[in-house]
């Protein structure tokens, strides 16, 4: 395949609202072995945050396979430098709204879940990997911070703060 051609299928892949993941084979591997999970809005997953990732998706499909409770990704992305994943849960648990993270630049609400329920299971579930990606560069996985880089905050391992 010429690179022409790799550039048409990312643009495919990324138009139908899936997942671009040249640098994240253990969350191609999850969501392929979970196909009813591929994000609904397109998605991108640091090559450093791959296997926290993977491991967040390979957690939920347990759990919907063991409730049967359908629990669909809606979208996978960085924002302002925190890992979000973004759910869809099959079950009328919804709460009023929660504050699910704040910083001193945003504030991340989402709907709130009843005591027990899957969705907060699944929330549970995506706030873990958010909080072990909170430590890890975006880039490598290494141990790292949260740096501005040029006014985008992302998190960054001394080597790739630099960069």
């Amino acid at each position: 395949m010429d690179e022409d051609q790799d550039i048409d299928n990312v643009g495919q892949e990324r138009s139908k609202g899936q997942i671009y993941l040249d640098d994240a084979p253990a969350t191609r591997a999850a969501l392929e072995a979970h196909p009813t999970m591929w994000p609904r809005i397109f998605s991108d997953v640091p090559k450093g945050w791959d296997a926290e990732v993977a491991q967040a998706l390979t957690e939920l499909a347990r759990l919907s396979a063991e409730t049967g409770v359908e629990i669909a990704v809606v979208q996978i992305k960085s924002k302002l430098a925190e890992l979000r994943i973004y759910l869809d849960v099959a079950e009328d648990s919804v709460g009023p709204l929660e504050e699910a993270g704040s910083t001193p630049l945003s504030t991340h609400f989402r709907s709130s879940a009843q005591p027990g329920s899957v969705r907060e299971r699944a929330h549970a579930i995506a706030d873990a990997a958010a909080a072990r990606c909170a430590t890890r560069c975006e880039r490598c996985g290494a141990d790292a911070v949260r740096v501005n880089k040029g006014g985008w905050l992302v998190i960054a391992c001394p080597t790739h703060a630099r960069s």
